[in-house]
């Protein structure tokens, strides 16, 4: 006969940092309950898996973001979930958002004490162009 080990479920309670870029490759801690030190241990953004999961304990894992590139530009928010077994994903989730790279343009001066810099960033499919001065003082 066959012998099934019992595994409880996985429970998320927290992710830091809560949001990383696009570009995928960004360390996250996941809190929870019940992660097993397993070959399968998976963990999934949305409908992507992680590129790496860690285990720290039955309390903590790693998960490095994997690269995200779905529904166009802008920040996105997705389900995070972990599987001991790697297929059957946890019910419980956390938030997680992926945000584009602000594009710097230009600095001035380009040594020293920034005063001005000007940069753009796609979001909602619209370019928006923000400038950011030194304050006096």
């Amino acid at each position: 006969s066959h012998t099934i080990p019992y595994l409880p479920s996985e429970t998320v309670i927290s992710l830091f940092p809560r949001c990383a870029p696009r570009s995928g490759g960004t360390k996250i801690r996941v809190t929870g309950e019940n992660f097993a030190e397993r070959d399968s241990l998976a963990c999934r953004f949305g409908s992507m898996n992680a590129e790496l999961v860690r285990f720290i304990s039955s309390k903590e894992i790693e998960c490095t973001t994997p690269q995200f590139n779905h529904f166009g530009s802008g920040a996105h928010v997705v389900e995070v979930q972990i599987a001991n077994n790697g297929a059957d994903f946890s019910s419980s989730t956390g938030f997680f958002e992926f945000y584009d790279h602000l594009i710097i343009e230009d600095a001035n001066p380009l040594f020293g004490e920034a005063q001005t810099v000007i940069g753009i960033s796609l979001d909602d499919n619209a370019m928006k162009t923000k400038a950011l001065e030194k304050q006096p003082g």
